[in-house]
């Protein structure tokens, strides 16, 4: 078997470590000081998350309670690059548990996951985990929350990316209720948690009214749906949208063939992002459900895009599915699949290929009721926070092309060469 030889240049060396599976890193961290450095380095964090993005993601399906049996929910790892989707871990342990023994999804950056507790508990404590590194963190503590203990409130929560400062932030929105438990008109509570300060600051600003939980993440902004006052229209319809990069809110309006149908409730939209472009859900209940609060459940519902972000005029109507038997939108494949849960006994995930207006199985053969599908990717986010305090400098001394190849092979990356005597001195390699 040929042999890598070890003077090949440190720039090479990096790249190939870049493109390792987050597992196998993990066990280069702890072969040596020198290796934990440079891969717990944000340089190389990022470079390890840039190939990971160009293989493509994966899709994170979150199997809710089945309520009121009370058990915890389950996650899957669904590879989304094929069809029929592949299920590539049918039980992915949770390493938290909440008071509600259920979870809700507010979104994925990176690999990184942001969720809270569900129905009646919905935001009172945040949780940011990696499934792939195996690391979470809980955040209780926040500038407001404390405020509404007493009282009758709403939250709205919002998780990106701000790239500028290759930092991970949560903007929480927080609405009191009147004793109709509706919206009180005072101005609500706004702040943005920062996982590189480990700190919330609150924003003094005016929000209209957000009617959506979920959010979509694109260009560096966090979008919901909203209504807000406008002449003698009050429930007129917009997207507010708040920019993680220089933390300032901002209103786009919905295509006007939507805000002048008056038959769809903003409740009856909603928003994802589908790779550059902002997507817009509109549902159509059949006549014998029009006024049932179906959440999302719909027989026919309209897909449309904003072609160029931020440009109200450039909404186009992409196309429009219609199914037999009532169904809910879930999101889209890395192809541009529509995933579809549909209700039956039991529930179904589906696919609609927009190519021939076809819908196809999954190949998953089992779901629970309201399914939630996010993007997933590996990547080392909150490895750089876990390992902040070690003390440790970047450098590639000891980081040896003998060492990188025996513990590749132990991972079934590729076959081996002896690793150096530093690297492993001391350390077990078939543990």
């Amino acid at each position: 078997m040929a042999m890598l030889r070890e003077d090949i240049p440190e720039e090479i060396a990096i790249d190939i470590l870049a493109r390792s599976p987050v597992k196998s890193l993990f066990r280069f961290m702890s072969a040596c000081k020198s290796w934990r450095s440079l891969i717990t380095d944000p340089v190389f964090i990022s470079k390890h998350q840039r190939h990971s993005a160009e293989r493509g993601n994966s899709c994170l399906l979150h199997l809710p309670t089945s309520f009121p049996c009370g058990q915890i929910d389950k996650l899957c790892i669904l590879t989304s690059d094929d069809d029929p989707l592949v299920v590539e871990d049918p039980n992915v342990p949770v390493p938290f548990q909440t008071v509600s023994q259920s979870y809700y999804f507010l979104g994925s950056c990176n690999g990184l996951l942001c969720l809270t507790d569900s129905g009646n508990y919905f935001g009172h404590t945040l949780y940011l985990w990696n499934p792939a590194a195996k690391i979470s963190k809980t955040l209780f503590s926040s500038c407001i929350t404390h405020k509404f203990v007493d009282k009758c409130s709403c939250s709205i929560l919002g998780f990106g990316f701000d790239r500028r400062s290759n930092d991970y932030k949560i903007v929480r929105i927080m609405y009191q209720l009147d004793g109709t438990m509706d919206f009180d008109p005072a101005p609500p509570e706004v702040e943005v948690y920062s996982l590189k300060s480990d700190s919330w600051k609150v924003f003094g600003t005016i929000v209209p009214r957000i009617t959506e939980k979920s959010e979509a993440f694109i260009n560096d902004a966090l979008h919901w749906l909203a209504l807000e006052a406008y002449g003698d229209n009050p429930s007129y319809r917009l997207i507010v949208s708040f920019n993680v990069v220089d933390e300032k809110f901002n209103y786009m309006s919905l295509p006007a063939d939507v805000i002048k149908n008056d038959e769809v409730p903003v409740d009856d939209m909603s928003l994802t992002a589908f790779k550059d472009s902002l997507a817009l859900f509109v549902y159509y209940h059949a006549h014998d459900h029009a006024d049932d609060d179906d959440g999302g459940w719909c027989d026919r519902f309209d897909v449309w895009f904003m072609m160029d972000h931020g440009l109200n005029m450039t909404w186009t109507k992409q196309y429009t599915v219609v199914q037999e038997t009532m169904c809910r939108s879930v999101g889209f494949t890395r192809s541009g699949k529509i995933l579809l849960e549909k209700a039956s006994i039991p529930n179904k995930l589906l696919l609609w290929d927009p190519s021939n207006q076809q819908t196809e199985s999954t190949g998953v053969p089992w779901v629970a009721f309201f399914v939630s599908v996010v993007p997933f990717t590996e990547s080392l986010a909150l490895v750089e926070t876990e390992t902040a305090n070690t003390g440790q400098t970047n450098s590639m001394e000891g980081v040896t092309y003998r060492g990188i190849n025996i513990l590749l092979e132990e991972e079934g990356e590729w076959s081996s060469m002896q690793p150096s005597e530093e690297c492993h001195k001391g350390r077990n390699f078939k543990d």
